[in-house]
């Protein structure tokens, strides 16, 4: 397990790439940023198998944009009885 003292998206992108973190804990507003402005060019995040996210639904098109970024990486929202 890894965990960071404060979070930014080019430190958790570092640290997923650095440590090849293969599962990683998110909420919706992180899969959408991942989505945005090639963020995660120029990293290794082959090790990433699945990310965990939950708070709230992800939007089918956020979904499918994220697939588009990163296409092996499975997607398991929980916490979402309502």
């Amino acid at each position: 397990m890894v965990v960071m003292e404060r979070f930014s998206l080019k430190a958790m992108l570092g640290t997923v790439e650095r440590f090849r973190v293969t599962h990683v804990t998110v909420v919706p507003a992180l899969v959408v940023a991942v989505t945005k402005d090639h963020v995660t060019d120029g990293y290794d995040l082959t090790s990433l198998e699945a990310i965990i996210c939950g708070g709230s639904r992800l939007r089918k098109e956020t979904q499918e944009a994220f697939k588009a970024v990163l296409p092996n990486v499975l997607v398991i929202q929980v916490g979402l009885l309502s």
